[in-house]
């Protein structure tokens, strides 16, 4: 459920950025014009934070499997 929910996020976060930066070249017919390298970096740094988002699932899937890890036992406390 929780990668579901994140695949939405993930999605939606990228098209919105994609429809920002590259909306109005699309919608006249211009070409999208890369300079340099730094205004590839700019674009890029735009979908850094979607990317990053993949760590909240991976931590609640393995969540569980920690709790199971380093669960207290009564057994040995006597």
């Amino acid at each position: 459920m929780v990668w579901i929910i994140w695949l939405i996020f993930f999605v939606v976060c990228t098209v919105t950025i994609s429809a920002i930066m590259f909306g109005s070249n699309v919608w006249f017919a211009r070409p999208v014009q890369i300079s340099g390298p730094y205004e590839f970096a700019m674009i890029a740094a735009r979908y850094y934070i979607p990317v990053t988002t993949i760590l909240f699932p991976v931590a609640v899937g393995s969540f569980p499997h920690i709790l199971v890890k380093n669960e207290k036992r009564d057994d040995n406390e006597q």
